[in-house]
């Protein structure tokens, strides 16, 4: 019996590594998530930031080559703003997707384990009892070989 359990403690060191490999992963595309808003915000900024500039140059006048210039410039930006924050829709699915495998992993995790611990309680109660029986089988030939006297 004591092979059954060996071969569910390796089966749960499996499980345990293919948790610990998604949990690594997950970590990872989180990391990936906050970087790229991160990069949003740092758009986002950018934009006000030209916005004001713009603002206070266009409060004195600017030529219709500057403001085409804004425009054009402005209209990137607004562009990047969509595209990164369609990049973080994008890394945001993929964590969901890492998570639910994560989850699934450790679900499979604890549940071998628990198998691995019944089959430990079992393999004790077993090996109690054969003790026992040895020790009642020792008791009754020492009863029986014993000189009456």
């Amino acid at each position: 019996m004591v092979k059954r359990t060996k071969r569910m403690q390796f089966l749960a060191g499996v499980a345990k590594n293919s948790e610990h490999k998604a949990a690594r992963t997950l970590a990872e595309k989180q990391q990936q998530l906050q970087q790229q808003r991160d990069r949003l915000q740092e758009l986002l900024s950018y934009r006000e930031e030209y916005a004001v500039k713009f603002q206070k140059h266009g409060s004195v006048g600017l030529d219709v080559r500057r403001l085409n210039e804004y425009r054009s410039f402005l209209e990137k930006l607004n562009l990047a703003i969509e595209q990164q924050r369609q990049r973080i829709n994008q890394v945001s699915g993929e964590c969901h997707v890492y998570q639910e495998h994560w989850v699934t992993t450790r679900i499979h995790s604890k549940a071998v384990d628990k198998v691995v611990d019944r089959f430990q309680r079992q393999d004790l109660r077993e090996e109690d009892s054969r003790e026992q029986n040895e020790l009642d089988e020792r008791a009754q030939q020492l009863g029986l070989t014993r000189p009456k006297g």
